[in-house]
């Protein structure tokens, strides 16, 4: 980064103007740097969308490979979990729970940083949950079904080892193009 982020410099009260020298972007009107804090917040940016997506998937892939694989009623009160999940707008449902969690009730003092990045992605988890659920439940039922998962039960292993060996490496593909989509 070109400065820190906490790097004041002072010029006049407009700020030093965008293409100088030391100064890409120029400075705000209070002399920070604008490159710096575009590179800062990019940074809080990939994080916060990088820790959602891994959170929402793994617990998405974990919850939609067991409804499908185990199916009967847990298939149904997850199938059903999911459908009103996707039923309620992501973005509203995010700024419903940052606008309601990442506040103070008394106004009085400023909410830390960490705690809004944290709130935001415990959001950005849940909104994600019921769309790579789904998708992990989809891609399950397609393999589960197939002739080398029927064998492997027929040897003798497990549900767990089935999972493991069979259906997680061919499930994990649709669920990293849906990931990288979620990121972006």
């Amino acid at each position: 980064m070109p400065f820190e982020h906490w790097t004041f410099v002072y010029e006049d009260a407009l700020g030093v103007t965008p293409f100088s020298p030391g100064h890409i972007l120029g400075t705000d009107n209070n002399g920070y740097d604008l490159l710096t804090s575009v590179i800062s917040g990019t940074r809080m940016s990939i994080f916060i969308a990088i820790t959602a997506v891994g959170l929402g998937g793994l617990v998405g892939s974990a919850l939609g490979i067991t409804a499908a694989f185990v199916r009967g009623k847990i298939d149904l009160v997850l199938s059903t979990a999911f459908n009103v999940g996707l039923a309620i707008p992501n973005l509203v449902l995010a700024l419903a729970l940052v606008s309601v969690l990442a506040t103070n009730v008394d106004m009085t003092e400023v909410v830390p940083i960490w705690r809004r990045v944290v709130v935001l992605v415990i959001s950005l988890t849940i909104v994600l949950i019921p769309i790579l659920g789904r998708i992990a439940r989809g891609a399950t039922l397609t393999w589960s079904g197939r002739e080398f998962v029927t064998a492997a039960r027929s040897m003798g292993m497990r549900d767990m080892q089935i999972i493991r060996k069979h259906i997680v490496p061919n499930v994990l593909p649709a669920l990293i193009a849906v990931a990288f989509l979620a990121v972006g």
